[in-house]
């Protein structure tokens, strides 16, 4: 692996100093290596990601429970509330509530924070 050097950069910027792996590891440990993760650090690691994707699927299951019909029409034309469809309004609530706020939970609680 190639990597610069810390002390090379600071003096002699063009060289470059092949080091091992487990030289890198001490020299990480130490805290003298700047570690590339960090420097490029994404705002959208997984845990935000994760956070984010299962908050839109929670608000869009909300968004379909309040819109369904629970009624249906009897053979004279009237409409009638189902039982049945009311139930499934009631667990898609419930279920897409639940996703939104582990979604909001874990958006809100990231580490990575700048």
């Amino acid at each position: 692996m190639r990597l610069p050097c810390i002390y090379c950069v600071l003096w002699n910027p063009p060289q470059t100093v092949t080091i091992t792996t487990q030289q890198y590891l001490d020299v990480k440990e130490k805290g003298e290596w700047v570690n590339q993760a960090k420097k490029n650090n994404s705002l959208w690691n997984g845990q935000k990601l994760l956070g984010f994707i299962l908050g839109a699927i929670g608000a869009i299951m909300l968004l379909n429970a309040t819109s369904m019909d629970t009624t249906v029409t009897t053979t004279t034309g009237n409409r009638v509330s189902n039982i049945g469809l009311m139930q499934e309004q009631d667990q898609q609530t419930m279920t897409g509530g639940i996703i939104l706020i582990v979604g909001v939970v874990l958006f809100a609680l990231d580490k990575n924070k700048e």
